[in-house]
C-alpha cells in the first residue's frame, strides 16, 4: 500500500482538485492523509465532506504549525510500505503514482523520483532536461550531486516515493523555513541503497502568488540560512566534486534571500555581509561551472561588483 500524506492551510480553492486528482489515479492500493494544518477558511470542511464519501481519506486537524509539522503528522500515522507526498495547491495526472509503483515492483528501489510540470504564475516553467547518459538507477551519492546540479532528482519532496523503513527516523524540520524539501530529500537519499529515475512530469506543482517565497523576506529565510549554513559545515569535508556543487546550490539559495530582503525592503544587515562573504569566496567556481542560466550568473556578477546596484536593479524588475 502506499500512504499519500496531503499537509494543507488555507487551501479551499485548490484542495478539491487536488484530492480529486488522487482519487483518478490509476493505481488505487492507496490511503490519503490529510493533515489540516489550523486552516482558518473551508478547508477542512470541504476534507471533511470528502472523507465522508471515501474510507480512503484520513482527516487529521492540528493547530497552525507549519508544512513540515503537517507532513511529520501524517508520516506517524502513515500505514503503507511506500509514502509520498502531495501538496494541497498541487495535482497529479490518473497514470502518475501507477508509473512510480511499477518501477518499485521491478526494482525494489527505495526512493522512486519521477519529474515536475511547474506552474508559475499560470505559466508554465522549464525545468532543466534530463541528461542521457544518467542512469536509470543511481546510488545515493549520484543522486545527491543530480540534486546539486538541478538535474533530473530535483530537490522536492513531492515528485517522489519513499520506502517507509528508511523514514524511520526522519522528519522534517518543524522550524518555519524555506529549502525543508532539500534537508529531508537529502536525509532520506542518505538511508537509501537504490534510488531510481522515471520518465514522468505528471506532478504538477503550483506556485502560487501568496506563496512564503513571494511574499519577501521574513524568519524562514533567516531559518533557511542557518539550515544550510549547518548543512554545508558538515558536509564541507567530503570529496571536491561534492564540495563545489554544494556550495553553488547553496551559493543560489542564499542569493535568493537577498532578492527576498530587496522585495520587501527588509534588510538584515549582519546576514547579508555573511551572505555576500560566501558568495565572494564562491564567485569564480560559481560563474566558471554552474548549470544555472544567464540571469541568474549575471546577478552573482553584478552583486559581488556593487550591492547597491544590484538592488536597485532587482527593485525595478521585481
Amino acid at each position: 500500500m502506499l500512504s499519500i500524506i496531503v499537509p494543507c492551510y488555507n487551501r479551499e480553492k485548490t484542495i478539491q482538485r487536488c484530492i480529486d486528482s488522487i482519487l483518478s489515479q490509476e493505481f488505487q492500493d492507496f490511503e490519503i492523509i490529510v493533515v489540516d494544518d489550523g486552516s482558518t477558511d473551508n478547508t477542512k470542511s470541504i476534507c471533511q465532506k470528502l472523507g465522508s464519501l471515501d474510507t480512503r481519506i484520513r482527516l487529521i486537524s492540528q493547530n497552525n504549525k507549519g508544512a513540515g509539522a503537517a507532513r511529520n503528522a501524517g508520516l506517524t500515522v502513515a500505514r503503507g510500505e511506500y509514502v509520498g507526498f502531495v501538496d494541497s495547491d498541487d495535482w497529479i495526472e490518473k497514470e502518475y503514482y501507477s508509473i512510480l509503483m511499477k518501477e518499485v515492483e521491478e526494482t525494489n528501489s527505495d526512493i522512486v523520483c519521477g519529474g515536475l510540470t511547474i506552474h508559475r504564475n499560470k505559466k508554465l516553467e522549464k525545468l532543466p532536461k534530463k541528461d542521457n547518459d544518467i542512469n536509470h538507477i543511481v546510488n545515493p551519492q549520484e543522486a545527491m550531486m543530480l540534486i546539486l546540479n538541478h538535474k533530473a532528482v530535483f530537490q522536492y519532496a513531492v515528485n517522489k516515493i519513499y520506502k517507509s523503513a528508511i523514514l524511520t527516523n526522519i522528519r522534517f524540520s518543524e522550524k518555519k523555513l524555506i529549502g525543508e524539501d532539500f534537508l529531508f530529500v537529502s536525509e532520506a537519499i542518505d538511508k537509501a541503497q537504490r534510488i531510481s529515475i522515471v520518465e514522468t512530469k505528471g506532478y504538477h506543482y503550483e506556485v502560487l502568488e501568496d506563496s512564503q517565497t513571494a511574499q519577501g523576506y521574513n524568519t524562514s529565510y533567516l531559518e533557511m540560512y542557518y539550515a544550510f549554513s549547518n548543512y554545508y559545515n558538515c558536509h564541507k569535508n567530503k570529496e571536491d566534486d561534492y564540495k563545489r556543487a554544494l556550495e553553488r546550490y547553496i551559493l543560489l539559495h542564499y542569493m535568493a534571500i537577498l532578492v527576498a530582503m530587496i522585495r520587501n525592503d527588509s534588510y538584515n544587515e549582519a546576514l547579508v555581509d555573511r551572505i555576500m562573504e560566501f558568495v565572494k569566496e564562491h564567485k569564480n567556481d560559481y560563474l566558471r561551472n554552474s548549470t544555472d542560466g544567464l540571469k541568474a550568473k549575471l546577478a552573482v556578477y553584478i552583486a559581488t561588483k556593487s550591492f547597491a546596484f544590484f538592488k536597485a536593479i532587482t527593485k525595478a524588475i521585481l
